[in-house]
């Protein structure tokens, strides 16, 4: 479970966080993931209700891994990857949150010195380039991400390199559980 690992956890040097850090820790995870996590969910729910033909191949992908169960395990939600490439493409089209950093020393953006200054990366923006994504690149298709061809350099949902969103991997797992168990029983 989360706390189990959060208590596990080791600084670089080896020492185990300080109390103190690891419920720092968890009210990241739990709390600043709140609302990213509902907007998550109202796109996806959004556009499998726009998309209908999609919507009904996920259904299909959750009815044969879980049968008549309603509440995956780790291991379903492991073998469902449309419901990944559903839940990718979405937060591709949709991104919760942009990116700012400050400019560092020797900076520079469109030749201007930008040291100390607040530099916002729109995710939404980048993630909608044509010459990124390709001409389809406004189109809600979650079979983008079965090719092997996409670079993951330009998926920046959760920011990228050593500031990166620490909840990442914790919100993908939440947002496959929910709306799996979700669309086992409801299909709007």
């Amino acid at each position: 479970d989360i706390l189990s690992l959060a208590m596990a956890s080791a600084q670089k040097d080896g020492r185990p966080l300080r109390r103190e850090e690891t419920i720092a820790t968890l009210k990241t995870l739990i709390f600043a993931g709140h609302d990213t996590t509902a907007t998550l969910m109202s796109w996806v729910c959004y556009l499998l209700g726009t998309h209908l033909s999609i919507e009904e191949k996920l259904l299909k992908e959750i009815d044969s891994v879980l049968g008549p169960r309603t509440e995956p395990t780790h291991a379903d939600l492991s073998a469902m990857p449309y419901l990944g490439n559903v839940i990718k493409e979405a937060l591709r089209l949709f991104p919760a949150a942009g990116t700012a950093r400050f400019g560092r020393k020797g900076d520079k953006l469109c030749g201007h010195d930008v040291e100390g200054c607040v530099i916002y990366i729109s995710s939404y923006i980048v993630q909608r380039l044509p010459s990124l994504w390709g001409a389809d690149a406004d189109v809600f298709r979650p079979e983008r991400w079965s090719d092997d061809q996409i670079n993951l350099e330009y998926f920046v949902p959760f920011s990228r390199g050593r500031a990166d969103c620490i909840g990442q991997k914790f919100a993908l797992l939440e947002a496959r559980a929910i709306l799996s168990a979700v669309y086992k029983k409801f299909v709007f």
